[in-house]
C-alpha cells in the first residue's frame, strides 16, 4: 500500500511539474527577473525589463506599418561624467577646468580637407576651418560645472576672456563668435601663449593645438628650446599640457611631444 501510494504521488509531482512548465505566467515570470543587470531591478507598478538577448525574436515579421514614422531621438545632453574631447580624442583632466590654446598662425591657412562639420554634414576647409569646428565641439560638450578660456595666438596673444568663464549657454554662444572670427595669419609664438595660460594657477589642464615648432615672441626671433623653456618655467602649479599635432612633422612634432611629455601629458597626432 505504501509503495502504491508513493508511486502515486510521484506521477503527481511528475504531472504538475509538466503543467508548471507550459503555463504562460511560470513562463514569463523566469525570462523577467528583477535582479541586477543592465536595466537593474525593476520598479513596483513599471513594466518588467525584458532581457538583453534574444531581443531580435520580439521584432515584427514583414514590411513596416503603413503611415508610422519613427521619430528622430533627441541628441543626449552633455554628461557631467564624460571627460571633454578633441579631434574626437579625450582629453583627461584634474578638475572641471580646462584652456584652449590654439594656434592661428599663417600655415594654419594651409591644406584645404573635408571633415565632418558641427552638423555631421561634410564641409571643406584649411586646418584652422577645422581647428574652429574642433574647439566649438568641444565647448559645446562641456556641462555647466565646468569653466573653460580660449587663447589664440600667432607671434602675439588673443584671450577671448580675461579669466576662465563658466561653460553656461550665454558663454558658449559667446565662445563660438570670437572662435568663429579667428583667421590664420603671421608666424608662431607658441611659448608665450601657452604661459599666458598657465597664470592662471587654480587650471591644471591645457589643451594645446598647433601644426608647427615655434619662431617668434612678439617682433623677436626665438628658438625651440626657449619656447619649451618659457612653457617649462611658467608652469609652478605643474599643469598637464596635452598637445595636438595638426600635420605636425620632424622637429615640429619633437616640439609638441616634448611639451606635453615635459608636463605628464599627452600627444595626439592630427591629420
Amino acid at each position: 500500500m505504501t509503495s502504491r501510494l508513493a508511486k502515486v504521488t510521484a506521477a503527481i509531482v511528475a504531472i504538475l511539474a509538466i503543467a508548471l512548465a507550459f503555463t504562460p505566467g511560470a513562463a514569463f515570470a523566469q525570462s523577467t527577473g528583477t535582479g541586477g543587470g543592465a536595466g537593474g531591478t525593476t520598479a513596483p507598478g513599471a513594466p518588467a525589463a525584458q532581457p538583453s538577448h534574444g531581443r531580435e525574436i520580439d521584432l515584427p515579421i514583414g514590411g513596416p506599418l503603413e503611415g508610422f514614422e519613427e521619430e528622430e531621438p533627441e541628441p543626449d545632453p552633455p554628461d557631467e561624467d564624460d571627460p571633454p574631447q578633441i579631434y574626437d580624442e579625450d582629453i583627461p583632466t584634474r578638475s572641471e577646468s580646462l584652456i584652449y590654446v590654439i594656434d592661428i598662425s599663417g600655415s594654419m591657412g594651409w591644406d584645404y580637407s573635408t571633415f565632418p562639420g558641427l552638423d555631421g554634414q561634410p564641409m571643406s576647409g584649411h586646418k584652422l576651418d577645422r581647428a574652429k569646428v574642433e574647439l566649438r565641439r568641444s565647448i559645446n560638450a562641456l556641462t555647466d560645472e565646468w569653466k573653460f578660456n580660449i587663447i589664440a595666438f600667432d607671434c602675439y596673444m588673443y584671450r577671448w576672456r580675461g579669466t576662465r568663464q563658466q561653460a553656461t549657454p550665454q558663454n558658449k554662444t559667446a565662445a563660438a563668435g570670437w572662435i568663429n572670427s579667428l583667421q590664420p595669419q603671421g608666424a608662431t609664438g607658441t611659448g608665450p601663449a601657452v604661459a599666458l595660460g598657465l597664470q592662471e594657477r587654480d587650471n591644471l589642464t591645457i589643451a594645446l593645438l598647433s601644426d608647427g615648432a615655434p619662431n617668434c615672441v612678439g617682433d623677436y626671433y626665438a628658438s625651440i628650446p626657449e619656447h619649451r623653456q618659457i612653457i617649462r618655467g611658467a608652469n609652478a602649479q605643474r599643469a598637464t599640457i596635452h598637445t595636438f599635432g595638426i600635420g605636425a612633422y620632424g622637429e615640429f612634432e619633437r616640439f609638441l611631444r616634448d611639451v606635453a611629455a615635459d608636463s605628464g601629458g599627452r600627444y595626439y597626432p592630427v591629420n
